[in-house]
């Protein structure tokens, strides 16, 4: 690998430079190390990949899960420690998008990880899930704003991704030129057929609540605007039989 090749087009080390510093492939010097050093999302990039190999290696025992929302059982929250892990994986899975290169014009892009416990891939539209895996997230947008990460099921159930609670409301964010995985994942029960998940950054403070019934109403792969003059991107996935 050659010291251009180190770097993408915006001049930020590549997700395989980053795991090649790990590997203990690259030094982390020169040109390199001062990068790391000038630029905060590239340094959080490597400390939290530093972070999953080493969360890897002590093998934790499996994360707690909270219960069930009460009267459905559809979804189950994951431990942040975990979810953390399954979503940083990702870095090495697949490139975050360049420039224009956003799914949805406005600057927001989702980006999912599915992880059966042995495996994490990237899945995208269309792609297949399986009952009891993991969802991971990650975003990336140009601009700050309030960002909330919901998602609905084959039945027209509805359940928080990000952030998670009783009472889900947006979490405010800075902007953020890189794709950042989220502190939350979810694990798919076996309801049958899609799987949507959507992002949504706006300006003000929103809750899940408000949004969650017109998500709920929505049917096939498109889904209409949750709330006037927020950025939206959503991903839908097919849930394969366990």
């Amino acid at each position: 690998m050659s010291a251009g090749d180190r770097f993408d087009r915006e001049g930020h080390p590549t997700e395989l430079t980053i795991a090649r510093v790990l590997a203990d492939e690259l030094t982390l010097d020169g040109a390199l190390a001062t990068h790391f050093e000038s630029c905060p999302a590239c340094r959080d990039a490597l400390d939290a990949a530093r972070r999953f190999d080493r969360e890897r290696a002590l093998s934790p025992p499996p994360a707690l899960r909270a219960s069930p929302t009460p009267g459905r059982g559809r979804w189950v929250p994951l431990a942040i420690a975990a979810a953390a892990a399954a979503v940083v994986g990702v870095l090495l899975l697949r490139p975050a998008p360049e420039g224009d290169g956003f799914r949805l014009k406005g600057g927001l892009a989702l980006t999912l990880v599915a992880d059966d416990g042995g495996a994490q891939r990237a899945v995208d539209d269309g792609d297949p899930v399986r009952a009891g895996e993991r969802l991971g997230f990650r975003v990336q947008h140009a601009a700050g704003g309030h960002l909330l990460v919901l998602g609905v099921d084959g039945r027209g159930e509805t359940y928080p991704c990000h952030p998670q609670g009783p009472a889900p409301a947006s979490e405010e964010r800075p902007p953020t030129p890189r794709a950042t995985a989220l502190d939350a994942a979810v694990e798919f029960d076996a309801t049958p057929g899609a799987e949507t998940i959507v992002a949504l950054l706006c300006d003000g403070p929103v809750r899940y609540a408000e949004v969650a019934p017109i998500l709920a109403a929505a049917r096939g792969e498109t889904v209409p605007p949750l709330r006037a003059g927020c950025r939206q991107d959503a991903v839908w996935l097919r849930k394969a039989a366990p």
